[in-house]
């Protein structure tokens, strides 16, 4: 009998939660690790300015396909998702500009565990990984 008391107070508390309140829910929520993290993985253009040098690249998974984008020095274009319950996110994309071409997979299950926030940038020499820390490593270079 005292349940029934309580689901309708439970109720009214929720509804009564600021929206700061709300938002705070929502960020610890957020922040548990499990199958359903959020990644964002940033392709960064960090190409010297210049004629010519906006950088062309092709992302895609199994299930999306983001289309070809232009970058131009010091634009960032990101994306987020949540892998799945069951099997893993691969992310692969195709850079070319000019003459030069990369393809590489910019998430694969091996990064998972490296970052939650993945950036990739573009360089003259070659593409420099990161997590959220922003120390960049060299991992491939244009063709």
């Amino acid at each position: 009998m005292m349940n029934y008391f309580l689901v309708p107070l439970f109720i009214l508390a929720f509804f009564s939660l600021t929206q700061a309140e709300k938002h705070e829910i929502d960020d610890r929520i957020e922040a548990i690790s499990g199958p359903f993290v959020k990644y964002t993985i940033h392709i960064v253009n960090g190409l010297t300015p210049k004629p010519g040098s906006p950088v062309q690249f092709h992302c895609q998974s199994d299930d999306d396909d983001l289309g070809v984008k232009f970058l131009k020095p010091g634009e960032d274009f990101n994306w987020s998702f949540r892998e799945p319950l069951i099997g893993s996110t691969l992310f692969f994309c195709s850079f070319s500009r000019g003459q030069q071409s990369a393809s590489f997979d910019v998430f694969n299950h091996d990064l998972d565990d490296q970052c939650k926030q993945c950036y990739w940038l573009v360089k003259e020499d070659g593409f420099y990984f990161s997590d959220s820390t922003k120390l960049y490593q060299r991992r491939y270079n244009w063709k």
